[in-house]
């Protein structure tokens, strides 16, 4: 539903990662992103008990008044939800929930009850970075939800966070690999209507070319039958902490986004990296998202298109060597985190091999340093010159802080 929504309509929509504890709280925040009349998807949020289950926890905190990081969905019933936040939506504005849950099969069932049928997530991406259950559980967890939302193919839309998995730290060959793994994992039990994301990295050039992979390979591998699209996320990580850093780095994932050719935009606020963001924050970074777009320069970016072959032969050579292990991608996917054939760097999930890794250089480009596993081909030269084993605490936190170093550093006179 969501896919098709946008190829109706032209331009970027930006959408807020927004959240609030009460129902009343929720629908104003819903309203007020519809009332700014630009190109906007609203978004509920859950809070962090929620999305891992501890429903008495989230229960507690409601009546206690406290304050969650999000919206608990399964401590309101369908009819609360439906009078108080389904009624803001029309058919100029959709509402997304984003959650962050490895074992949906309820939460779904509930938002289905609640006709919100438009979500995110995935069996790999919302288990390895965010939970202790283990992947196998996962798999078969978000296979029996995506079933719930298939069952309804012309409402239901699903967008893969695989373009996020531990973004931060992670090649673009692992988040484009993937994200097109999830989309099949998507399409397999039901779906119609998806989204494949992709997370601001350091370098616009590799992520303009790891964009441009992640579309090619989409084309290759996603049934016709299917409707999809793209979205970016405003950098994931280590976020400024100046104005001028929070200017620099949400212009850049609006370039992003517009010459990637990207439909939606997800968006974060000033008040990222020091507390939970305020509806007026939220409305500020939406609003100024939307006026960069507007006035972003119609010129055609440089692009990279060594880097953007590099990437789509190792995601493909991944793609196809997981494809092959089973006929079944539920399968597939756990024998490939089995084998190494996909490994996400720096992620301490027991079912993560752990065996390949990466550094950022001088450019901002992620660079291999390991490749462990993975049946990728490596060009000579394209390791960066330091081995796992040797890569230091302090390195390390550093490569996390480079877009803050980057954009939050004084202007070169």
């Amino acid at each position: 539903m969501l896919s098709r929504f946008l190829e109706a309509r032209p331009g970027l929509y930006v959408q807020p990662r927004m959240g609030m504890a009460s129902l009343q709280e929720m629908q104003e925040g819903l309203k007020a992103v519809k009332g700014l009349n630009i190109p906007a998807i609203g978004t509920i949020t859950l809070d962090s008990y929620t999305r891992m289950g501890q429903l008495e926890e989230a229960q507690k905190a409601l009546q206690a008044g406290l304050d969650l990081n999000g919206f608990p969905v399964l401590s309101y019933s369908s009819q609360e939800i439906i009078e108080n936040l389904c009624t803001v939506a029309d058919k100029d504005f959709l509402i997304q929930v984003r959650h962050g849950t490895a074992s949906p099969v309820n939460l779904f069932k509930h938002l289905v009850e609640c006709t919100l049928f438009l979500t995110e997530g995935g069996p790999v991406s919302y288990c390895l970075p965010y939970s202790q259950l283990s992947l196998k559980e996962a798999i078969d967890s978000w296979r029996q939800a995506c079933l719930i939302l298939g069952e309804y193919p012309q409402q239901s839309h699903l967008e893969s966070f695989a373009g996020c998995l531990l973004g931060q730290l992670c090649h673009p060959t692992i988040l484009v690999a993937l994200g097109i793994l999830e989309a099949l994992f998507f399409q397999k039990n039901g779906l119609k209507d998806i989204s494949l994301s992709y997370a601001q990295h350091y370098n616009l050039s590799q992520d303009l070319a790891a964009v441009a992979a992640l579309k090619r390979l989409a084309n290759i591998y996603i049934s016709h039958e299917i409707s999809w699209h793209i979205v970016i996320y405003t950098f994931m990580g280590l976020f400024p902490q100046t104005v001028k850093g929070y200017n620099g780095i949400v212009e850049e994932s609006v370039q992003l986004a517009t010459h990637a050719g990207a439909r939606r935009l997800i968006v974060k606020t000033q008040e990222e990296s020091t507390q939970i963001s305020t509806l007026s924050a939220n409305l500020s970074a939406l609003k100024q998202a939307h006026e960069l777009y507007n006035s972003s320069p119609s010129f055609e970016m440089s692009e990279d298109k060594e880097e953007e072959e590099l990437i789509f032969e190792q995601a493909k050579a991944i793609i196809d060597a997981v494809l092959n292990l089973s006929s079944e991608i539920e399968t597939s996917l756990y024998k490939a985190f089995q084998a190494g054939y996909l490994d996400v760097p720096y992620c301490l999930h027991p079912d993560n091999r752990r065996l390949a890794s990466c550094a950022i250089d001088k450019e901002g480009y992620m660079q291999w340093i390991s490749i462990g596993k993975l049946p990728i081909p490596i060009q000579s030269g394209r390791l960066y010159p330091f081995s796992f084993h040797t890569l230091t605490s302090k390195e390390f936190l550093q490569m996390l802080a480079f877009n803050r170093m980057k954009f939050d550093s004084p202007q070169e006179t």
